[in-house]
């Protein structure tokens, strides 16, 4: 499996200062914040691309948005899990 594709709920709240966007990825049972639209689904990408780097597998792609709330967003987040390892693994040496 060299890439996932994974559905992203994305949350404003501008209360949350300095991180006012809360993501949820459900398939990995994961969170992630940042501080703009597109900062919080990098940050999201990011979260599946770390999570592989523990894993021998990932769930498989899921390409179905869910039924959201108004003030959330449904995202499909993709991520090249070989080229994510490559880049990662030799900054961080194997784990």
């Amino acid at each position: 499996m060299s890439s996932v594709v994974y559905p992203v709920i994305i949350k404003f709240d501008p209360s949350n200062v300095p991180y006012p966007y809360f993501a949820e990825i459900p398939a990995v049972d994961g969170f992630t914040e940042g501080e703009t639209f597109e900062d919080t689904l990098r940050m999201a990408e990011d979260y599946i691309g770390m999570l592989s780097l523990g894993r021998k597998e990932m769930p498989p792609s899921q390409y179905v948005l869910p039924k959201v709330e108004r003030e959330e967003a449904a995202v499909l987040a993709s991520v090249d899990l070989t080229d994510y390892k490559q880049k990662h693994l030799a900054l961080f040496g194997s784990l």
